[in-house]
């Protein structure tokens, strides 16, 4: 299985779960606008927390980008950060860029909504 095929794969668990988690009558809180920062996790992997800023970095280092949804009732934060602070992990996150966003973020490119 390929770098990207496991970055799919991993991206579509969290949102599975995620999307679980809201279909059981949790509701996120949408998250304020706030300036666009990078978060440091485990092992000198890096999240972001704006999608606008993680796809312009994604994009000038010519990485992937790989977008986690998280619930803020049912904090995910520990076991993502065991998750991809993995010594297995980590050569495959070489190239890759993270953003954590709330389950019903919104998300705009060029004006337009995903």
């Amino acid at each position: 299985m390929g770098r990207s095929s496991i970055c799919h794969f991993v991206v579509c668990l969290l949102f599975a779960a995620g999307a679980l988690s809201a279909a059981a009558g949790e509701q996120a809180n949408p998250a304020p606008e706030e300036p666009a920062k990078a978060e440091p996790a485990a092992q000198g992997f890096t999240w972001f927390d704006n999608y606008g800023s993680a796809m312009k970095h994604a994009e000038q280092q010519k990485q992937l980008l790989l977008v986690v949804f998280t619930d803020a009732k049912r904090q995910l934060r520990p076991n993502l950060d065991e998750l991809f602070g993995s010594a297995d992990l980590q050569p495959l996150l070489a190239d890759v860029t993270a953003v954590k966003l709330p389950v019903d973020a919104r998300v705009q490119v060029g004006g337009k909504p995903l």
